[in-house]
């Protein structure tokens, strides 16, 4: 999922910046939304989804300052009125600032082709269902299990879980190696993994969160990671 997430000051901003990202998104099959925030909403966004943040509002700098506090690896679009000055964004890792002038719209879709193509580089787990691209950054996924159910696997993260309809296996091939099989039905991100507890058979996420998804049989594969035992 990508997310274009906007903070306006007002509704024609807003609806500005909509405009052209639905315009843009029209030669793109990713799966996206359009989320109009505020500062106080920022930090309860979801973090699965592969943020551009565009603000067009007064209080710009205190705006990028909260989302550095919580997201460095999202791309930040400034649109600023000429009036304003600027302020320092090296720290920040401001894509671009940009005056709202005649040209903001054709800025915006070459830095919507910037962000695509920095996007495309990060590590990322991408699939398919129907028409619709589906993309989930690496470093979001706890641990990916099979539905013995509905036959279907599912990804977890720290606050959604995503189900699709792949084998396990064939997921597996898609994976990068830090993700191996901890359990028959179940293959573990180890870059995301605090502990192992062997007597319990449970897995202990850097989040504290846990599974019982350990099997003995895998302890070989497991055991050589730079990561606690108990």
């Amino acid at each position: 999922m990508i997310s274009f997430i906007v903070i306006a000051d007002d509704d024609e901003s807003f609806n500005n910046v909509r405009e052209v990202v639905l315009r843009y998104m029209m030669k793109n099959d990713y799966e996206f939304n359009f989320v109009r925030a505020n500062l106080d909403e920022l930090l309860y966004l979801d973090n699965d989804s592969i943020n551009i943040y565009v603000i067009d509002s007064n209080k710009y700098d205190i705006i990028a300052k909260e989302i550095r506090k919580f997201d460095w690896a999202s791309p930040i679009i400034i649109l600023k009125d000429t009036n304003y000055t600027s302020f320092s964004v090296n720290r920040l890792q401001i894509l671009d600032i940009i005056e709202k002038d005649n040209n903001v719209f054709n800025n915006l879709y070459e830095l919507f082709d910037i962000c695509f193509r920095q996007l495309k580089i990060k590590s990322s787990f991408k699939y398919k269902i129907g028409k619709v691209h589906y993309t989930l950054n690496y470093d979001k996924i706890l641990y990916i299990y099979k539905d013995t159910i509905e036959r279907k696997c599912v990804i977890v993260t720290d606050k959604n879980e995503y189900k699709i309809p792949l084998t396990l296996s064939k997921v597996y091939n898609l994976l990068p190696k830090n993700f191996v099989y901890s359990h028959k039905s179940c293959i573990v991100n180890l870059e995301r993994i605090d502990a192992f507890n062997w007597s319990d058979d449970k897995i202990v996420f850097d989040n504290c969160k846990s599974i019982g998804f350990l099997s003995k049989s895998h302890k070989e594969e497991l055991i050589g990671q730079n990561i606690n035992k108990y």
